[in-house]
């Protein structure tokens, strides 16, 4: 068995003993008991989650698309399940209750963009953005301009806008959007140069030695 796993076997063996002792034999230094619905381990767990799917998906994508069609189309299908119950239905296990638009932004902004960044500059680099990227900004501009003008103007108290201001907004939008937009980008350009400088290395095919003209000999 490789170290990997063993090192992967030997951490979820730690952590279902800390789970188990922490929820069941109320060990206070775990602090499981004040995190105790999806919610909490939504903030904890999805990011890593994204991160370590980022890569294999990369690798397996063109030739498990089913695959990854339905397991993505099933996450979204019970993400959905579980907003629909706990905002609707009383599931107080999810945490879902009370939260509003602003904190489903803090939970799903940086994972979204983290996921979606490196795979759209690196399919889209050089072509501009294309009809699709055009047409979800433009519907994600015009929804975000609809929930802000009736957050603030209106009194959506759904949306959780109110009270925050532009500082909030910099602080929910500025790192998890800018910096891994800019650190995909500039990951791309880095293996752009790399590739151009491996390129431009390659030692030349040998031509061989220069031919030789020896003068024919003349008779005695």
């Amino acid at each position: 068995m490789s170290s990997w796993r063993l090192g992967l076997g030997a951490g979820l063996a730690g952590l279902a003993v800390t789970i188990t002792g922490g929820y069941g034999l109320g060990w206070r230094w775990t602090g499981f008991q004040a995190n105790g619905n999806l919610w909490d381990w939504l903030h904890l767990l999805l990011l890593p989650i994204v991160l370590s799917g980022l890569p294999i998906w990369i690798k397996t994508h063109r030739t498990d698309r089913r695959r990854w069609r339905l397991a993505l189309g099933s996450a979204g299908l019970g993400l959905l399940i579980l907003i629909a119950g706990g905002s609707g239905l009383g599931w107080s296990w999810t945490g879902f209750q009370g939260n509003r638009l602003w904190d489903w932004l803090h939970l799903l902004v940086l994972p979204i963009v983290v996921g979606l960044s490196p795979l759209w500059l690196a399919r889209h680099r050089g072509r501009g953005l294309g009809p699709l990227g055009v047409a979800l900004l433009t519907l994600g501009g015009i929804a975000l301009a609809v929930a802000l003008a009736g957050g603030y103007g209106l009194g959506w108290t759904w949306t959780g806008f109110q009270g925050n201001r532009l500082w909030d907004w910099i602080e929910l939008l500025l790192v998890p959007v800018l910096v891994p937009v800019v650190f995909s980008w500039l990951s791309l350009q880095l293996a752009d140069r790399v590739v151009a400088g491996t390129a431009g290395t390659g030692a030349p095919p040998s031509a061989g030695p220069p031919p030789t003209h020896e003068a024919p000999a003349e008779g005695i």
